[in-house]
């Protein structure tokens, strides 16, 4: 069972990492005429209270895509201080407010609204690399727990009651070199990626 919850939380926060980087959907700019204050559930997000924490703003404007194509007009986007694309979301959202938004421009991404993955998860969603590096570091890191998880499972290791070998001998003699690969490979590919999401995000 935690072998699957590994593989799942793997899953997931890939998704999020790639779809937190904008390139999922079809990329464009997001020209705000207006932005206010509001409060309550955005669209893909969780429940805002109304404290000064939990601010965002909605902004109403005009979506042009990047490859050609119609433009959106009318269209209202909401932005939090969890998505905001800069390291301070809070000072960017505060900022947003305080000018009203007027000529500020968002790189974003559209979904359809009107697709599951639109109703899930909003139809616009901007691009921000604080919370790209994170996702990405938490998929990882379960790919790296992901790999101890197989091994325990095929090693049957550790037993309950003091009853377990040395990992060095589980590693040696309890498991086949085609496990020993998976965990080796899976285990490795975790790190690397870690290290490089830390230089490159």
């Amino acid at each position: 069972m935690f072998v699957a919850a590994f593989v799942v939380l793997a899953a997931w926060f890939s998704f999020q990492a790639v779809y937190s980087s904008g390139k999922v959907g079809t990329e464009g700019t997001f020209a705000a005429s207006s932005c206010k204050e509001s409060f309550g559930r955005a669209p893909g997000g969780s429940h805002k209270s109304g404290s000064s924490d939990d601010r965002q703003v909605t902004c109403d404007g005009t979506f042009r895509p990047a490859g050609g194509g119609a433009a959106v007009t009318s269209a209202k986007m909401t932005v939090t201080a969890d998505d905001a694309p800069a390291s301070d979301g809070d000072a960017y959202v505060r900022d947003l407010m305080d000018t009203g938004g007027k000529g500020a421009e968002l790189h974003t991404t559209r979904l359809d609204p009107g697709s599951p993955l639109g109703s899930l998860l909003g139809e616009f969603n901007t691009s921000n690399p604080q919370k790209t590096g994170t996702s990405a570091s938490v998929a990882l890191a379960s790919l790296f727990l992901l790999a101890g998880g197989i091994f325990c499972l095929r090693a049957d290791w550790p037993r309950g009651g003091g009853g377990s070998v040395p990992l060095k001998v589980a590693w040696r003699e309890s498991v086949g070199p085609g496990t020993r690969g998976t965990v080796i490979t899976l285990a490795s590919a975790a790190v690397v990626g870690i290290v490089l999401v830390k230089i490159f995000v």
